[in-house]
């Protein structure tokens, strides 16, 4: 497998989840729990990096200070600025989910997205209901992909930087190895999400084994 364009941080802080994806000219895309995207200029990029491999505000800053020509007082006030913005922006509810933060920050349009930040999977088009408005037609003689086809197909999304996948359908319960899929996922360092219209979830197994996988969000879709 090739090195992955995305480098990833669990619990950062408990229960937070970061990825950062460098785009062209050492920028970034940092998203936070899937659910808020911030760009990022090269020097906040550098800072984040430096942050989710471990390095703790010391060894940030000296590196920085070889780098730059800036004080460590200066370089130390940004950093914890920069991690200020993020954490109060992270709880603050209501609020719009892709961010500009101060001179760190960039506008949206000036981060060229070199993939989806999102992949939806429809593991399959078999479904246990027969909604009259669904947009999926059916029945639908497609072959699905085996357990392994999907697992080379997380893969590459890995590695193209793309961290959040949903796994749709069709009804995606149906699928006996969906726990499988989740877990091998996040262990990749994918966020996960389901779309399902829950009449499976009743399944207390299923529903334990898709938890145990870690997956990560659920949407019930309700006709």
């Amino acid at each position: 497998m090739s090195k992955s364009k995305m480098q990833h941080l669990r619990n950062i802080d408990s229960f937070a989840r970061m990825h950062l994806r460098k785009e062209k000219k050492g920028k970034g895309i940092l998203l936070v729990n899937a659910t808020r995207i911030f760009h990022l200029n090269k020097t906040a990029t550098q800072f984040i990096e430096k942050i989710i491999a471990g390095k703790d505000d010391e060894v940030i800053i000296r590196e920085m200070k070889r780098k730059y020509r800036v004080s460590s007082d200066q370089l130390e006030s940004d950093l914890n600025a920069l991690k200020q913005n993020i954490n109060e922006l992270m709880v603050k509810p209501d609020i719009d989910p892709v961010q500009d933060l101060d001179q760190d920050i960039l506008p949206l349009h000036e981060t060229p997205f070199s993939a989806p930040l999102r992949m939806d999977l429809a593991l399959t088009y078999d479904c246990n209901n027969k909604c009259t408005k669904c947009y999926v037609e059916s029945p639908r003689e497609i072959q699905e992909l085996s357990t392994e086809d999907w697992k080379a197909a997380l893969d590459k999304l890995w590695d193209k930087g793309i961290p959040h996948v949903i796994f749709t359908g069709g009804e995606p319960t149906l699928r006996g190895d969906l726990p499988e899929l989740v877990e091998y996922a996040e262990d990749l360092g994918i966020i996960t999400g389901l779309v399902t219209n829950g009449r499976k979830l009743k399944d207390k197994k299923l529903v334990d084994a898709l938890i145990t996988a870690g997956i990560d969000h659920f949407q019930l879709t309700i006709e």
